[in-house]
């Protein structure tokens, strides 16, 4: 009987220390930083009006991830964003979606801190689904 309780104790103790990165956000330090990109369709056609927002993921022992902060901007008519985020300590999601259609929106990328820790700006390109959307259909023209 105790022999399992050790077990417990000790593989506890390893999924607490190979949490420690995450709840201290990698190395514990803090910067500011910029994320600029491109908002962009499957056929590359820019996805005007997107809404762009970038969330500060903070580990918790245990449980889930909390977001620490969030921030949105919305893209210009060729797809154009950026977002300046200060206190940055942790993993960033990045992702757009549109604010009229549900069915329209990005896949998210993640930046570890090994990705911007030490740069002033970081460059993300985000492909969207039209989905079933017809209010977001081609529009003629471009970049």
């Amino acid at each position: 009987m105790a022999h399992k309780s050790v077990l417990f104790w000790v593989a506890s103790l390893l999924l607490m220390l190979a949490s420690l990165p995450l709840l201290a956000g990698g190395e514990g330090e803090r910067g500011s930083i910029r994320i600029e990109g491109r908002v962009v369709f499957e056929d590359g056609e820019p996805f005007s009006g997107a809404i762009v927002t970038v969330t500060e993921l903070r580990g918790r022992l245990f449980m889930m991830p909390a977001v620490k902060q969030q921030v949105s901007v919305v893209a210009d008519h060729n797809g154009r964003f950026a977002i300046n985020l200060i206190r940055v300590e942790s993993v960033l999601d990045v992702s757009a979606k549109s604010d009229s259609c549900v069915w329209a929106q990005s896949s998210v990328i993640q930046l570890y801190p090994g990705d911007w820790r030490g740069k002033d700006d970081v460059r993300v390109d985000l492909k969207a689904t039209r989905g079933d959307c017809p209010e977001l259909t081609r529009k003629s023209g471009g970049e």
